[in-house]
C-alpha cells in the first residue's frame, strides 16, 4: 500500500514539474515578441535563484513585468538607509530592486505613466506579504 501512496506523490511531484515548465516554455514564447525579453533558460535560471517570480501588468495592457518579491533583509537595507521617508523614493528603490524584466532605469521611471511604478510597487509588496490590516486580521483561524 504505501509502495502506491508512493508512487502517486512522485506522480504529482512530477506533473508539478511538468505543469512548471509548461508554465515558463509558454511564457518564454508570449515573450519572443518583445525586444531584448528573457529567454527560457533565464527565466528558468530566475526560477532557480528566487523561487518564483510574478508577471503582470498594469490596466492589463500589453506591458508586462517580470519581478520577484523583496525579503526580508532587503526590505530592513532599504528602511535602514533612510530611503522610506520619501514615499516616491521608496516606491521606486523597491521597483529598481525587485524588476527582473524589462530593465528598470531612471529615465523610465521618469518617463512612465504617473501610476505605473508606484502600482507596480504595490503588487511586489502585496505578493511579499504586505497586506491590509483587514487582510491580515481575516486570516486568522479558530481551532
Amino acid at each position: 500500500m504505501n509502495n502506491q501512496y508512493e508512487n502517486e506523490e512522485e506522480q504529482l511531484d512530477n506533473n508539478e514539474v511538468a505543469e512548471e515548465a509548461t508554465d515558463i516554455s509558454e511564457l518564454a514564447k508570449e515573450l519572443e515578441v518583445y525586444e531584448e525579453a528573457p529567454d527560457e533558460p533565464l527565466l528558468e535560471a530566475w526560477k532557480s535563484t528566487y523561487g518564483k517570480f510574478f508577471v503582470s501588468s498594469i490596466l492589463g495592457d500589453e506591458t508586462i513585468f517580470i519581478w520577484r518579491t523583496i525579503n526580508r533583509s532587503e526590505y530592513k537595507q532599504l528602511a535602514n538607509s533612510g530611503v522610506m521617508k520619501n514615499q516616491n523614493s521608496y516606491e521606486e528603490a523597491v521597483v529598481r530592486k525587485c524588476v527582473l524584466w524589462p530593465i528598470v532605469t531612471q529615465e523610465g521611471m521618469s518617463m512612465s505613466d504617473a501610476g505605473v511604478v508606484p502600482t507596480l510597487c504595490k503588487q511586489i509588496l502585496f505578493k511579499s506579504g504586505f497586506v491590509s490590516d483587514n487582510l491580515a486580521l481575516s486570516l486568522i483561524k479558530v481551532i
